[in-house]
């Protein structure tokens, strides 16, 4: 544990393991925001998924004030490179895999979930959050030192607004990563949900269901016996997918069973017990996350097993009492016929040398490339009666 304080009250103290201040950290963090909850955190410090994982504790006159997320990932600055300039770094790679890549280092939450690293109590006023992120800001520049590109993401309008735009004071700039999306659930049953859609929206949700006829879905509580399944079905999509920052562990997955918030939704064929697909939720006590999916690709069209496993998600989430439904940043088009909306987020980025932080500036649009969120009128009425596209608020 590190400490730095100053004469107007404020401290701050960074950890390198949450189990230390984990009593405290949860009595912050409220169980609405389960991935930044200690057993979520100590998770992911057991799955070996980040690098020089730290946890900054604020306080003022002995107050907890706010506490924050930071860690390094390993950047590749070839991912804006010309096609050519490519070719002949892989060739090196095969020799030095680490070739070109440059330490990022990240305040945020520690898993892609279109979330924060950074928790303020509700009670600061709008200037005590800013002079909370001056002494987060200033830890990890001072910590981080010159070598690393600094990100900070993800924040919702309201955030940007209240505090996080500060960050342009310290010279971050800011860029666009992709939407959020979330879903209202003012029902009562799945099949209220259902029964609110327009009709051709409807009907194409029950022409999926019926594909999982043969499917049998169980949430279960993650153990080191599922984990293997688990991270095999995750890896599918994984080594598939376009980009990925943070990469779950099979040791992860086992980890989870100390969580009690986290749970593993399973799809099963009902004749044989063959396992197909897996879905990683966080719930909260009004809100579900959904994050990691796996699934058997090859099986995908027999099934149509992604559709279904998020369809279901929804379901235990309603039967849970769940107000809202977070859906991640991806997929749009597909959550948009669920009846999903987007919410626009914004990160800032920033380089301690000048010419490399002008070259990232300047390709800053290669580094996070546009991606269009949908939006469709699936209900027959609004679920929510109000515009959930402007932010989580």
């Amino acid at each position: 544990m590190e400490n730095t304080a100053s004469s107007d009250g404020w401290k701050l103290l960074r950890y390198a393991a949450i189990d230390p201040l984990a009593e405290r950290w949860d009595r912050l963090v409220p169980r609405d925001v389960p991935h930044l909850r200690a057993g979520f955190l100590r998770a992911v410090e057991r799955g070996r998924m980040l690098g020089n994982l730290n946890y900054l504790w604020i306080e003022r006159d002995d107050r907890p004030a706010a506490c924050a997320v930071v860690f390094t990932l390993p950047q590749d600055t070839l991912a804006a490179a010309p096609e050519r300039v490519r070719r002949v770094a892989a060739v090196v790679r095969r020799v030095l895999p680490r070739f070109l890549f440059k330490p990022l280092r990240i305040c945020g939450s520690p898993i892609s979930n279109a979330e924060s690293g950074i928790y303020i109590a509700p009670e600061l006023s709008a200037d005590e959050r800013k002079q909370v992120l001056y002494r987060i800001v200033d830890e990890v520049l001072d910590s981080g030192g010159r070598k690393p590109t600094y990100f900070f993401k993800e924040f919702d309008r309201q955030a940007v607004e209240s505090y996080a735009g500060e960050l342009e004071r310290f010279g971050f700039f800011p860029n666009d990563p992709w939407d959020g999306t979330r879903l209202d659930l003012p029902w009562k049953t799945f099949d209220d949900y259902l029964a609110a859609f327009r009709k051709k929206y409807r009907k194409r949700i029950r022409q999926e269901l019926k594909l999982a006829e043969q499917i049998e879905f169980t949430l279960e509580t993650p153990s080191a016996a599922l984990a293997a399944t688990a991270f095999r079905l995750y890896a599918n999509v994984l080594t598939r997918a376009t980009f990925a920052l943070e990469k779950g562990t099979e040791e992860f997955f086992a980890a989870l069973s100390d969580f009690d918030q986290a749970k593993l939704l399973f799809a099963r064929r009902r004749e044989s017990g063959e396992v197909l697909g897996v879905n990683l939720l966080l719930f909260g006590d009004t809100c579900m996350h959904n994050l990691y999916i796996g699934f058997d690709y090859e099986r995908n069209d027999e099934f149509h097993i992604y559709f279904n496993l998020v369809i279901e998600s929804l379901r235990r989430a309603i039967d849970a009492g769940c107000s809202v439904c977070y859906l991640g940043q991806d997929s749009y088009e597909f959550k948009a016929r669920l009846g999903a909306k987007p919410y626009p987020l914004a990160a800032y980025m920033m380089h301690r040398v000048g010419w490399i932080h002008r070259m990232l500036e300047k390709r800053r649009h290669d580094l996070f490339p546009p991606n269009k969120a949908a939006s469709h009128d699936v209900f027959q009425t609004s679920p929510s009666g109000g515009d959930v596209a402007e932010g989580k608020a």
